[in-house]
């Protein structure tokens, strides 16, 4: 609700005002990922009397945008609100700069909103907010020496913030990291904008699913770093990491798989990796060696965190990148598939489509003779056709 700035029994003729500046949303999303908003302010005329527009004494405003420009393609079609209609508005690229000309008369004890979308290009830190405007408000010169110029002047600035978080279930803590895309005021360099896979975006907080996929549910599919292959208990692996890492920035990788499926990474054994250390974009190959003892009855959780050496898997890092996976891990293959003639010591058990044997001392081209074990061992001739497997 807007509220109207009176001077009290004395009011003067004429007091035009400009107050509350405000910057939406605060922080804003940093100029990597899009950042945008609304600033907005108030404008008044608290005076007992008409302010009318007189040519060549007018009233104008002066509105310097900072870290950022207006958000639509034609910067007047970014101004708004009630009051915008009042005034007649150009836009200085060079300056980053809006003029508006009193073009109405301004009525007396009353007040509007202004506003105008932003969009964020450069980036500024929260112990120096400088996304954000200022507003000089110049009186029309016949109200000289009768209006109050406190209020002639207000500005509003803020901050860009970026974070990202894990999106596997509750239960294993939060996780998240601050992304980092302050650069070097020297170099120009980013500082430490590093994270998994080609891609990073942001998110407002953290979306734990079961899929591990809220983060893709409610943003882009970022979730790129880590390409597993087929797990199987007691097998070794090769896992490649990809990682980016702008300029002279660096990383530090460690990574955690939830191999017994109870909803926690601190179990002996379920830190997979780390610290690994990354001072340039590329891919590191882990070797994993998956337990014989992992879960095959449903599905496990994997975490993987570049940014500090930190090696916890839940808590706040303050650049990089967090990534949950969703595993499916399946028990090793006892049977082997064999071809044709199999070459088979004697004794050994054989299954063949619905029929227990055992291995034949006579091979035949394309047919092969077994002792039936369902047949009290009665000697069967089956014709091969395709594959069947060998149970060793």
């Amino acid at each position: 609700m807007l509220g109207f700035v009176f001077l009290g029994a004395g009011a003067q003729k004429w007091n035009p005002y400009a107050v509350r500046a405000a910057v939406s949303p605060a922080p804003m999303l940093p100029h990597e990922f899009g950042g945008n908003g609304e600033l907005t302010f108030v404008l008044g005329n608290s005076g007992n009397e008409v302010m009318k527009r007189v040519a060549d004494q007018e009233m104008t405003l002066m509105i310097t945008l900072s870290y950022g420009v207006p958000a639509d393609e034609d910067p007047l079609a970014s101004v708004g609100g009630p009051w915008a209609g009042k005034f007649r508005w150009s836009y200085d690229p060079s300056l980053g700069t809006y003029m508006a000309v009193q073009k109405e008369d301004i009525p007396a004890a009353s007040e509007g909103l202004v506003s105008i979308r932003y969009k964020v290009t450069g980036n500024s830190r929260s112990s120096a907010p400088a996304n954000g405007f200022n507003v000089n408000l110049q009186q029309p010169p016949y109200t000289n020496g009768v209006n109050l110029t406190h209020d002639d002047d207000v500005s509003a600035y803020t901050f860009v913030r970026a974070y990202d978080y894990g999106d596997a279930p509750a239960s294993y803590g939060e996780a998240v990291h601050e992304i980092d895309v302050f650069k070097d005021p020297g170099s120009g360099n980013y500082l430490n904008y590093v994270y998994l896979g080609r891609s990073v975006d942001a998110e407002p907080s953290g979306f734990h699913t079961s899929g591990a996929d809220g983060d893709d549910l409610n943003g882009s599919d970022d979730e790129d770093g880590v390409v597993f292959p087929e797990l199987i208990r007691g097998d070794t692996v090769a896992l490649p990491v990809v990682v980016t890492i702008h300029e002279g920035g660096y990383g530090v990788l460690n990574a955690w798989i939830d191999w017994n499926g109870d909803g926690d990474f601190t179990d002996p054994g379920e830190k997979i990796a780390g610290p690994v250390d990354f001072f340039e974009s590329g891919t590191k190959t882990l070797t994993l060696i998956v337990p014989t003892e992992a879960e095959i009855s449903k599905p496990v959780y994997a975490r993987f965190r570049l940014g500090e050496n930190k090696g916890s898997p839940a808590g706040s890092h303050e650049w990089g990148e967090v990534e949950d996976y969703l595993l499916t891990i399946r028990e090793k293959e006892t049977d082997q598939e064999s071809k044709i003639d199999p070459v088979l010591p004697s004794g050994v058990p054989v299954k063949f489509q619905d029929y227990d044997y055992i291995t034949p001392a006579i091979y035949a081209a394309g047919s092969v003779v077994f002792k039936s074990m369902a047949d009290n061992r009665q000697e069967k001739t089956k014709t091969i056709t395709d594959k069947f497997s060998v149970t060793p």
